[in-house]
C-alpha cells in the first residue's frame, strides 16, 4: 500500500514538470513581463547619466566662479588703492580731476587699472537738541578767488527732515552777513531755498545755519552738492586685458567715499 502511495506521488510529480516545460504551458513566464531587464537597465544607465552630466555642470560652475573670484580680487583691489589715493589727495590740498571733467587713470601692472575722480553730493546731517549747526558753500576748486560764485553758481539749496519729533529751521546768508533766504523743514518734509546770484566781484559766498528744538536728522544738497562732503568715485578693472573699455573677460568694482570736510 505505502509502495503504490509512493509510486503515485512520484508520477504526479513527474507529470507537474513536464506540463511546466511544455510549450504553451499555463506555467510559463508571461509575455507581459518580457524585456523589463531590458528596461530597468535602461533606467539605471539614464540615470547614472543624469547623475555625471549633473556633477560635471556643477564642476564646470565652481571652475567659473574660482575663475571669477580669481579676476575679480585686483579689481578690487584697485578699486580700493583709488579711494586712498584720492582720499590722500583731498587731506593733503592735492588736485583731484572732478568727475563732470572726466577721470584720472592708469594701469597698476598687474593686468588691472584703476580711475579716480572727486564729486560733491547730498550730505547726512545729525542735529542735536537746541544746538546750532553750520556749514559753507563755496567754490571748492577755488576757495578764495572765486567769491563771487561766478565759475560756481548755487541755484538752491533743500534741506529734507528724515527723522526726529522737531521740525528745523533753515537760514541762508552771506559771509557779509546779507540774508538769502530762510524756512523751516517739518518732519518728513523738505525745505527748498532760491539762491540768487550776486553782482560780479561781490561776496558771494553762504553761511548755512540748521536748528532744532530735539534731536533731528537731515539731508541736505544744492545743485552743486555739499563742498564739505566731497566724494572720491574710485573704480578698478581686471581680467584678460588691462583696458577698461573692454567688456569681456573683465571684470569691475567702484566704491564711493565720502571724506568730510
Amino acid at each position: 500500500m505505502k509502495k503504490n502511495i509512493a509510486k503515485k506521488r512520484n508520477m504526479e510529480y513527474r507529470i507537474w514538470n513536464i506540463e511546466w516545460l511544455r510549450p504553451n504551458s499555463k506555467f510559463q513566464i508571461p509575455h507581459s513581463q518580457k524585456g523589463v531587464t531590458l528596461l530597468i537597465a535602461l533606467l539605471v544607465m539614464s540615470g547614472i547619466t543624469l547623475i555625471t552630466l549633473s556633477v560635471g555642470y556643477f564642476a564646470i560652475q565652481e571652475i567659473r566662479s574660482t575663475r571669477a573670484v580669481i579676476l575679480t580680487e585686483p579689481a578690487i583691489g584697485a578699486a580700493e588703492t583709488g579711494g586712498e589715493q584720492g582720499v590722500w589727495a583731498i587731506k593733503r590740498s592735492a588736485s583731484l580731476t572732478d568727475c563732470a571733467s572726466g577721470k584720472t587713470g592708469g594701469n597698476l601692472g598687474n593686468s588691472s587699472r584703476v580711475e579716480t575722480c572727486k564729486y560733491y553730493g547730498a550730505a547726512t546731517i545729525g542735529l542735536a537738541a537746541n544746538t546750532n549747526y553750520s556749514f559753507y558753500l563755496y567754490d571748492p576748486n577755488d576757495i578764495n578767488g572765486d567769491i563771487d560764485l561766478s565759475n560756481y553758481p548755487y541755484n538752491y539749496l533743500s534741506v529734507a527732515h528724515k527723522s526726529g519729533g522737531f521740525g528745523v529751521t533753515v537760514t541762508v546768508a552771506r559771509i557779509t552777513g546779507a540774508s538769502v533766504g530762510n524756512g523751516s523743514a517739518s518732519p518728513g518734509s523738505t525745505e527748498t531755498i532760491s539762491i540768487q546770484p550776486v553782482a560780479s566781484g561781490s561776496e558771494g559766498r553762504m553761511k548755512v545755519t540748521l536748528f532744532s528744538f530735539g534731536d533731528a536728522t537731515v539731508e541736505v544738497n544744492t545743485n552743486q552738492g555739499i563742498p564739505d562732503r566731497p566724494t572720491v568715485d574710485s573704480s578698478g578693472c581686471s581680467g584678460t586685458g588691462a583696458d577698461c573699455s573692454s567688456v569681456e573677460d573683465n571684470y569691475k568694482r567702484r566704491i564711493n567715499v565720502t571724506v568730510p570736510q
